[in-house]
């Protein structure tokens, strides 16, 4: 199924992450993501804005699918490359208890 045609991915967009234009806010994403993801709100940020092109325009709801389904589509060793920088808490290139249970 495409994103765009998600009611509800589209009316979270609308009420969570867009501004009063109808466009991608980066303030509101990165406030959803400190209260959903809380340690690794900045870890995961960082890795949208590389995604987002650094937020540099504010993108619409269209585009913000298209880039999301872009992103889905990444190989596995990225895929495990990610998750490793956002689960490495410490940052000792091991992931361990601490990293885990932190």
């Amino acid at each position: 199924m495409l994103l765009r045609t998600n009611i509800y991915l589209s009316q979270f967009f609308e009420k969570r992450l867009s501004n009063h234009k109808g466009r991608l806010d980066p303030i509101k994403l990165q406030e959803v993501i400190k209260e959903e993801f809380k340690d690794l709100s900045d870890r995961l940020f960082d890795i949208l804005k590389k995604v987002f092109n650094n937020f540099k325009i504010p993108i619409d709801f269209d585009l913000y699918c298209g880039t999301i389904q872009k992103f889905a589509a990444i190989s596995p060793d990225t895929c495990k490359d990610i998750m490793f920088y956002l689960l490495d808490l410490n940052k000792d290139k091991k992931i361990c208890e601490t990293d885990l249970f932190n």
